[in-house]
């Protein structure tokens, strides 16, 4: 099974697009074998830069497969996870220490304890 998967696997990207096969040489399949040797899915974000370089330059230049019924026996390196993209969130604005003694930024407030009407 291992040689099968090293002599002709695919790498299947599930990008939010779809899923992508990916025909790697074999440098490149031995490499991959070593991102799947405990888990058959694993998600971009676990990988290590040189993990993830390689995934991102074959996903941009890799020879995409279109599996036919005859491509469905092949064997799976493994699959990559992609993020789905959210609508990315406001950031919060952030307040510093700094910014509260900054004159003019805040309005000025009385800080005796009486109230306004003198008692």
């Amino acid at each position: 099974m291992l040689i099968s998967r090293l002599r002709e696997g695919l790498l299947c990207l599930e990008t939010p697009d779809g899923k992508r096969y990916i025909r790697p040489t074999l440098l490149q399949r031995v490499q991959l074998s070593w991102v799947f040797r405990h888990f058959h899915i694993v998600p971009l974000n676990v990988l290590s830069r040189p993990q993830y370089d390689l995934v991102e330059s074959l996903r941009m230049q890799g020879p995409y497969v279109q599996l036919r019924r005859e491509d469905f026996n092949v064997e799976l390196l493994g699959t990559i996870e992609y993020p789905i993209h959210t609508e990315k969130r406001p950031e919060k604005q952030q307040h510093r220490l700094a910014d509260a003694f900054t004159p003019g930024t805040l309005a000025p407030q009385r800080v005796s304890g009486r109230n306004s009407s003198g008692r």
